[in-house]
C-alpha cells in the first residue's frame, strides 16, 4: 500500500513538473502537425538550390487546417496548382543570406553583395 505522504508528494511533482512539460510538447507537436514544420535536408540531391543541411520551413495552412495528429480536414480553401509550390530554404548562419524576388510570377535569388 502507497503510504499518503508518498501520494501527496507525487500529486505535487505531477502538478509542479511534469505536467507543464507534457503541455508543452503537446502543444508545439500539434502546431507542428497542423500550423507549420521544419524539415532538416539529409542529403544533397537538390543541389545547387537546397544544400545538405539546410533547413525547409512548411507553411501547413497554405491550403487547408486539418486536425491535429489527423488527415480529416476542419476547413480547406486552395488546391496547390500546377507550378504554386514555393520553397524557402534557411542556410545555417555561416552561409550568406539570400535576397528573394518576385518578377513576372518567377522567383528570383540571388547572394548579397
Amino acid at each position: 500500500m502507497i503510504s499518503p505522504t508518498l501520494r501527496s508528494g507525487a500529486c505535487r511533482w505531477w502538478r509542479a513538473e511534469l505536467r507543464p512539460i507534457l503541455l508543452l510538447a503537446l502543444l508545439v507537436f500539434s502546431i507542428r502537425s497542423s500550423l507549420a514544420d521544419w524539415n532538416d535536408v539529409p542529403s544533397g540531391s537538390m543541389k545547387p538550390t537546397i544544400l545538405e543541411g539546410d533547413r525547409v520551413y512548411v507553411n501547413k495552412l497554405a491550403y487547408d487546417l486539418k486536425i491535429p495528429f489527423t488527415t480529416r480536414h476542419l476547413l480547406e480553401w486552395a488546391d496547390p496548382q500546377r507550378r504554386e509550390q514555393i520553397l524557402f530554404a534557411a542556410r545555417s548562419v555561416e552561409a550568406e543570406p539570400s535576397l528573394i524576388g518576385f518578377s513576372d510570377h518567377l522567383i528570383a535569388a540571388a547572394t548579397r553583395p
